[in-house]
C-alpha cells in the first residue's frame, strides 16, 4: 500500500516502528541522495560520547545495518519511507 503524507510525519511514522526495520530516503544536507535501512532503539554498539543530532529536530539517529553503525536521517529531506508493509510518499 502507497499513502502520500506530508514530510513533518516522518518522525512519528519511524518512531511508530518501535524498533522494527524500516527503510529511508531523503535528500542530504548537500543535495546527496542516501537510503537508510535500518531501526532506531539500538543500544549495542554505543561507546559513549554525546549525540551529534541532540537539539536537531529535522535529524533523526537510526542504526543502519548495511553500515553497522548509526546515521543522521535528515527528516526535512525525506521522500519515501517504507515500513511495515506500507510506503509512505512525502510531498
Amino acid at each position: 500500500m502507497i499513502v502520500k503524507m506530508r514530510r513533518e510525519m516522518a518522525k512519528e511514522i519511524i518512531k511508530a516502528q518501535k524498533g522494527k526495520f524500516f527503510t529511508a530516503y531523503f535528500k542530504g544536507v548537500k543535495g546527496g541522495m542516501h537510503t537508510v535501512n535500518g531501526r532506531t532503539g539500538v543500544t549495542k554498539f554505543l561507546r559513549g560520547g554525546k549525540s551529534t543530532s541532540e537539539g536537531h529536530g529535522h535529524l533523526l539517529t537510526a542504526f543502519s545495518v548495511q553500515k553497522m553503525d548509526y546515521r543522521n536521517i535528515h527528516l526535512d529531506g525525506c521522500t519515501m519511507i517504507v515500513a511495515g508493509g506500507t510506503t509512505y510518499v512525502f510531498d
